[in-house]
């Protein structure tokens, strides 16, 4: 099915004429166009409308008329033309996303607007959870363009780097291959820096003997990568090499044991317990994963000890279990796994199978 389409079979399912898409990141859902300001209106006929003003006008006409999308022009104001539309369309209930408006919005749809408001709590958000086919093929172009950043980051690394030096060399990468953002400011930390799960990058020279965690991820089309890899520095000690394999064995595992109809905290366990049964200490206190994809999509569904979110077909996950101890070193790695019909697929290709040492 298209996006419009699930829009569609959810406005039917929850029994209204139209839904109001205000939120970025469902709007980038329905429509694949990337803007600062706009709406957009669908109907349960799968009539769609991409409301916005001058300033986008004619670069949504070019990405979205091939679509199916009627423009509106709201250069002098959303609410009338919405109006327009409700009156055109004989809408008597219109779903707006609650979750993600103002308390002054709502007051200003239901006072103004010519049909009873009807709340869509998470049914839309739900939707960004499940990844197509063309979905997954765009996050994993997006996750192996932050591999190839990282593998040209490390092809300058030298021993001395300060963290905040290499954490400047990777985003100059990221954005040279194409990224159109970051998804988030990367986590460069090394030595007793890296017993912490999310640090900032310091002064702090990289040096022999070291642990080196680096946790990043770039955006490309709206598609939000995540990775997160260790080092060694020079050498690796006998007890980095023993968490190393021990957090890999636990990521595999879980990966592995994902399936449809699992829960987070059952998911979460595989990996947890795996650790927890090598006996060494520091195992993570974090979530094995969050969902992963289009901006946005982090929130609806969570692995760990306490998630009863059920695992769907089309999901993916990060899947970062880690082992943290405070003044000595910390050990995380991260891949993004697709859930698909066949069993789970990781998009995530940079090498993990070997601890590396970084000379």
């Amino acid at each position: 099915m298209s996006k419009i389409e699930n829009i569609v079979k959810v406005i039917k399912e929850i029994g209204a004429d139209a839904v109001l898409i205000t939120h970025s990141d469902s709007r980038l859902y329905a429509s694949g166009f990337i803007s600062s300001a706009g709406n957009v209106f669908i109907t349960k006929n799968s009539d769609a409308y991409y409301l916005t003003d001058s300033r986008y006008l004619e670069a949504a006409g070019k990405e979205l008329l091939s679509k199916g999308f009627m423009l509106v022009d709201t250069t002098s104001g959303y609410i009338p033309q919405i109006n327009s539309l409700i009156e055109k369309h004989g809408v008597k209930s219109l779903i707006i996303e609650d979750k993600h408006i103002t308390l002054h919005e709502y007051s200003t749809y239901r006072d103004n607007l010519s049909s009873e408001l009807v709340l869509a709590g998470d049914r839309f958000d739900r939707l960004l959870s499940i990844l197509s086919t063309e979905d997954r093929d765009a996050l994993e172009k997006a996750e192996t363009l932050a591999s190839k950043a990282l593998e040209q980051t490390l092809s300058v690394f030298r021993i001395g780097m300060t963290e905040k030096e290499l954490e400047a060399e990777l985003i100059y990468n990221m954005y040279m291959n194409g990224a159109d953002d970051l998804s988030f400011k990367p986590e460069i930390i090394s030595g007793a820096n890296a017993s912490m799960p999310h640090g900032n990058p310091t002064d702090k020279p990289i040096i022999a003997g070291d642990v080196l965690l680096m946790d990043f991820g770039l955006v490309k089309n709206g598609y939000w990568s995540d990775m997160s890899r260790t080092f060694a520095v020079s050498y690796a000690t006998d007890e980095l090499q023993r968490v190393y394999y021990t957090v890999l064995e636990a990521q595999n595992k879980a990966i592995d044991a994902w399936k449809v109809g699992m829960t987070g905290k059952e998911l979460d366990a595989v990996a947890r317990n795996h650790i927890m049964q090598s006996g060494i200490d520091g195992c993570y206190q974090h979530a094995l994963g969050h969902g992963c994809g289009l901006l946005g999509s982090a929130p609806t569904h969570l692995a760990n000890r306490f998630s009863d979110d059920i695992m769907e077909t089309g999901n993916c996950m990060s899947f970062e279990p880690g082992i943290y101890q405070p003044g000595k070193l910390g050990c995380r790695i991260e891949d993004l796994v697709w859930l698909g019909h066949d069993g789970p697929q990781n998009l995530t290709h940079f090498p993990k199978n070997e601890l590396i040492v970084l000379k």
